[in-house]
């Protein structure tokens, strides 16, 4: 896992973070040391060429 960056509004008691993850375990396991201080929202994302690949295998899916 590898933390790209992060950042604060620390009034709004808000921030962002940003990570790299082939481990969704080790993710969940680093964001746990921090879930005792602030609510914690999780949005996976993918770069264009892994979303092509899994639109392409859901319309696969729904063809069958």
């Amino acid at each position: 896992m590898k933390r790209l960056g992060c950042w604060h509004d620390l009034m709004g008691r808000k921030g962002v973070g940003l990570f790299e993850a082939a481990d969704a375990a080790a993710l969940h396991r680093y964001l746990g040391q921090c879930s005792p201080f602030m609510d914690i929202d999780i949005a996976p994302v993918l770069d264009d060429e892994e979303t092509a690949a899994v639109a392409r295998s859901v319309v696969a899916d729904h063809r069958s």
